[in-house]
């Protein structure tokens, strides 16, 4: 490797600036697990220092120091032995470079093919096998404060960005490189694509952001204003090894209930991203979906593919298919190759029927321009869904702290209808014994015979529901200029308490779909005060503490507009 260093351009980081910032914002600090003392059930570090590694045609070179002004971080760095102009694909996130998690058996249900993967690969990155076959590096590098890596760790800052800026560009100076770098990667290692291409590296050529998540606050650590603690907990577990201090985000949780500082600047100007982008997420993704959706919405590249699928995350990064196009995406942007890429739709949607069946189907953009919008009025008293709005008020209770406790709204279709794009559950809402009340919303699909049709759902689940909305009430607050009538964005700024059997209007986001009825079959809608499906795995987002207590009464009819705005699509 080439010891060169980059021009410093950005936000400085000395120690007294980043004080005065994390002071600023808030920020707490745990101290770092030390790296040799991995997770129970990890294997332990191979131990640190620079060395080189031959496999076959592959060469490895294990914890090259990369400088940045955030201290030097170590990347482990695969590229095909005595090749001299080759691409650089960079994977950033603290989890560790060096395959130590057994993901065969901690993701057993994840539709991962692992007899396609060779040993040296790390979670939810490529594999250096193939992609040094096909002329490419492989950058696999330690986060600023995580493990070997110096510095204190933080999660998705805008000093997390920088450091990755100047990797980019270290990267693009090593003498066996071409300059060009892309970036990619799985959940974490797509979430930092976002903010670290908002800072333009001039040798940044292309991202590959699959399940990129892009406003931390709303869609990982506090879903629509519920936090979950225990999800986040053992994220820390994996996240919080290092030798100086890790950013303590189960404090900042419970500093920064609200949506200020402290979570506004781990959200990248996604405007900034001009560089060719193809971003992937799952219709059945509770983490990542929004925000990829989002983000990918909001850049400004004129090269932009979105591909929303309806299989796992882990499982469609994996599949044959996926590769063949990952690389066809980098040939295009890293190599110059001129290939199918140049005819590829701007999006393409996965039509979900039931389970883990639905087929690929290319559009134009999302939302997809020809999508119109129906009114669902919700009847409590049939619990049913409606197209006429019911003239008399009625009112369905159910208790919020019950699993088993629930509302439940239906509609029969006689035609074909397909639901495809963002929906909005208004729903007028009271609370008898608190002062808030956590609305977890299911939409389900019943088949001819009334029976729940499962989907796949999350990373590792096969029978959850189809679509999936969250909010705290006293979050209901909106942001009237991102706001549209199919997407409610909730502002997060304050927190307006409810008044003991006063009803108030809430909107909830429903997440994007993409499902198919035949005739005969059901829509069922969920409210409840407990998550819609309960699971054990290690990955379920579990939901604590929550702000209910009591009856969540639901009101519609009369003047209250209960109701579901639902996009459908008439071809």
């Amino acid at each position: 490797m080439t010891e060169t260093t980059t021009a410093r351009t950005g936000p400085a980081c000395s120690a007294e600036e980043q004080a005065q910032t994390d002071a600023r914002l808030g920020r707490t600090y745990r101290p770092g697990r030390a790296p040799s003392q991995p997770l129970p059930g990890a294997e332990p570090h191979p131990g640190f220092g620079y060395r080189r590694e031959e496999h076959g045609n592959m060469l490895i070179e294990r914890d090259v120091a990369i400088p940045t002004r955030r201290g030097t971080v170590y990347a482990d760095v695969f590229r095909p032995r005595n090749a001299t102009q080759v691409p650089v694909i960079v994977g950033y996130a603290p989890f560790g470079k060096h395959p130590h998690l057994d993901i065969e058996t901690l993701w057993a249900g994840s539709g991962i093919p692992f007899e396609t993967l060779s040993d040296f690969v790390p979670w939810e990155q490529f594999d250096p096998v193939p992609w040094t076959e096909w002329g490419y590096a492989i950058a696999i590098v330690d986060g600023v404060g995580n493990w070997y890596s110096e510095g204190d760790a933080t999660y998705f800052t805008p000093e997390e960005a920088w450091a990755g800026h100047d990797i980019v560009e270290w990267l693009a100076q090593c003498d066996w490189s071409t300059g060009k770098v892309g970036w990619g990667g799985v959940s974490y290692f797509a979430m930092t694509a976002w903010s670290v291409a908002a800072t333009k590296p001039p040798h940044l050529a292309a991202i590959l952001p699959w399940d990129a998540a892009s406003d931390c606050y709303r869609e990982a650590f506090l879903h629509a204003g519920i936090p979950s603690f225990p999800f986040i907990h053992g994220w820390m577990q994996l996240t919080g090894t290092g030798q100086q201090r890790v950013e303590d985000m189960e404090a900042g949780m419970r500093d920064h209930p609200t949506f200020d500082e402290y979570w506004q600047c781990r959200v990248a100007d996604w405007k900034a991203v001009d560089v060719p982008t193809y971003a992937v997420t799952e219709f059945p993704n509770n983490l990542h979906l929004r925000g990829t959706v989002e983000a990918w919405r909001g850049i400004s590249s004129p090269d932009k593919f979105l591909e929303i699928r309806g299989d796992k995350e882990w499982e469609g990064f994996y599949q044959p298919e996926s590769v063949q196009r990952q690389k066809e995406f980098f040939d295009r942007y890293l190599k110059d190759v001129d290939n199918s890429v140049s005819e590829w739709p701007r999006v393409r949607i996965g039509v979900r029927t039931r389970e883990d069946q639905w087929t690929f189907r290319d559009e134009t953009d999302w939302p997809l321009p020809d999508v119109t919008y129906e009114t669902l009025w919700l009847d409590a008293d049939a619990g049913a869904l409606n197209t006429q709005r019911p003239e008399v008020a009625a009112a369905v209770s159910y208790p919020s702290t019950d699993d088993s406790g629930a509302a439940t709204f239906d509609i029969r279709f006689d035609e074909r209808v397909e639901m495809t794009g963002n929906a909005k559950l208004r729903l007028w809402i009271s609370t008898d014994l608190s002062n808030d009340a956590d609305l977890f919303v299911g939409v389900e699909k019943l088949d001819q015979d009334g029976k729940r049709v499962p989907f796949t759902f999350s990373q590792m689940y096969d029978d959850g529901p189809m679509g999936f909305g969250w909010l705290r009430a006293s979050h209901r607050a909106l942001d009237e200029e991102r706001s549209t009538p199919e997407r409610p964005w909730h502002s997060h700024a304050r927190r307006d308490w409810l008044v003991h059997g006063k009803p108030v209007p809430v909107d909830i986001e429903i997440w994007p779909n993409s499902v198919l009825f035949e005739p005969g079959e059901s829509l069922r809608v969920i409210v409840k005060g407990t998550p819609v499906q309960r699971y054990s795995g290690r990955f379920e987002i579990v939901f604590a503490p929550l702000h209910n207590a009591g009856t969540h009464t639901i009101h519609t009819g009369g003047e209250f507009d209960s109701h579901l705005y639902l996009p459908v699509m008439k071809r």
